[in-house]
């Protein structure tokens, strides 16, 4: 006899929704480590390593939010300082 929809759902979704709980942890405590790290850079530091390829894309967006939370904006490529 199959599995029905129900059992399906039962079976698999709570898999699927664990997995997807667990990825979505991992990612906040990257973003949360990423933030405090780029907390403790000077803003010459942040500035190189904003765009830097060696960062992950996680690493880049703290640096950048942190430039801004500094007072900083991009324009044209380039970081101007209110």
């Amino acid at each position: 006899m199959g599995m029905g929809f129900g059992d399906f759902a039962k079976k698999w979704g709570t898999k699927a929704g664990r997995y997807a709980l667990e990825k979505a942890k991992e990612i906040g405590e990257r973003i949360q480590a990423a933030q405090e790290k780029a907390q403790g850079m000077s803003d010459e530091e942040l500035i190189s390593r904003s765009g830097s390829v060696w960062a992950t894309d996680v690493e880049r967006a703290a640096y950048r939010q942190e430039l801004k939370n500094r007072g900083w904006y991009l324009k044209d490529g380039k970081w101007l300082q209110r």
